[in-house]
C-alpha cells in the first residue's frame, strides 16, 4: 500500500529498495498537514528524520554504539537524550538534556 484516502484526507508513503519507508505525508486536499522523511545507514538503521507539522519543521538525528545500540538523540542539533548499556547490553542510564522553558511576557487578558 502507497496510501489512502477518505473525502479530502489522504496519506502517502515513500520506501526505498528494502521496503523500508523513507517518507510519510498526510494531506487535506492539497494542504500538507504533517511530513516526514528517514535517512538511514548502511545498516538500515534510522539515523535522521525531518518532520515538518503545519509548515514548523524539525530535524532529529540518532546515533548508535559499536553494539548497534541507540546512544544519542538530537534535535536541531542540541542534544536530547542520551543512554548508557553494560557490557549484557542493559540500560544502565538515560540522561535528558535540560531544555530551556520560554516564559511568556504579559496576561492572558491582555492577548487575544
Amino acid at each position: 500500500m502507497q496510501g489512502t484516502a477518505i473525502g479530502s484526507v489522504s496519506d502517502s508513503w515513500r520506501f526505498n529498495g528494502f521496503a523500508e519507508p523513507t517518507g510519510y505525508a498526510a494531506k487535506y486536499g492539497a494542504t500538507e498537514l504533517w511530513s516526514a522523511s528517514y535517512g538511514r545507514d548502511e545498516l538500515g538503521r534510522i539515523t535522521l528524520r525531518h518532520e515538518t507539522t503545519a509548515g514548523v519543521s524539525a530535524t532529529d538525528g540518532y546515533g548508535y554504539d559499536r553494539a548497534g545500540r541507540l546512544q544519542t538523540v538530537t534535535r536541531d542539533g542540541a542534544p536530547v537524550s542520551r543512554y548508557d548499556f553494560d557490557s549484557n547490553s542493559n540500560r544502565t542510564a538515560h540522561r535528558a538534556a535540560r531544555r530551556r522553558r520560554r516564559h511568556r511576557r504579559g496576561r492572558a487578558a491582555d492577548e487575544l
